[in-house]
């Protein structure tokens, strides 16, 4: 069996998506660029050391051109809301009714129970549903909807 040099290339380019997989930041996507480059320079009919200056200076173009714009598209932004910024514009159900004396409540989000308070002095029942509007510390601000 021959093993030509464009299926270590094409081989080291899946490894490295896979990689990508499951380490975020679209480093080893970059470097599945360059070996991709490589995979073309033995088409081209270059030697070992051609192919390896294409997949370097193919995998550097990746990093400076490619990962800046995909970045900036795909992973930053008001669209990807984390932690409990997420919270925000969710609806919750109330578990313990709002104690007059302290002002807080609590509430339940994806099984997870929080500390709240009530935006406007409005009456809750448990099993309510209110909405987050915001969060303070690990305190839910919430109103009735």
């Amino acid at each position: 069996m021959i093993i030509d040099p464009w299926h270590v290339w094409a081989t080291i380019a899946l490894v490295c998506l896979i990689f990508e997989v499951f380490v975020p930041g679209l480093i080893f996507g970059c470097l599945a660029i360059g070996a991709v480059g490589g995979c073309v320079g033995d088409f081209l009919g270059y030697g070992w050391e051609g192919q390896t200056l294409i997949a370097s200076f193919t995998s550097i173009a990746a990093f400076i051109f490619v990962r800046p714009f995909a970045m900036k598209k795909w992973f930053s932004g008001a669209g990807v809301k984390t932690g409990v910024d997420a919270l925000i514009g969710r609806t919750a159900e109330v578990t313990q009714a709002v104690d007059e004396s302290s002002g807080f409540g609590r509430c339940k989000v994806d099984g997870d129970d929080w500390k709240m308070q009530l935006e406007s002095s409005n009456e809750l029942k448990v099993g309510a549903k209110v909405e987050i509007v915001a969060v303070e510390s690990a305190v839910l601000i919430v109103k009735s909807k």
